[in-house]
């Protein structure tokens, strides 16, 4: 069994404020069309691996997992 297949067996644990976040991010957005507390939200989940960031030519871009 692969550490990945193994990570993913266990839920990843989301506070209702990060779940909300979650659900936005149903396609990739702008992160500066987040405000201050959501763009910190979002870093967290980033950190939990839930969130994809990605830079372009002149924004960052964000969007969710699609493997959790």
């Amino acid at each position: 069994m692969r550490l990945h297949e193994l990570v993913r067996q266990h839920p990843v644990w989301t506070s209702a404020e990060e779940q909300h976040i979650l659900e936005m991010l149903n396609e990739p957005r702008d992160i500066v069309s987040f405000t201050e507390r959501e763009q910190t939200v979002i870093e967290s989940l980033i950190r939990k691996s839930l969130v994809i960031k990605v830079k372009g030519n002149h924004s960052t871009y964000v969007y969710q997992n699609s493997e959790y």
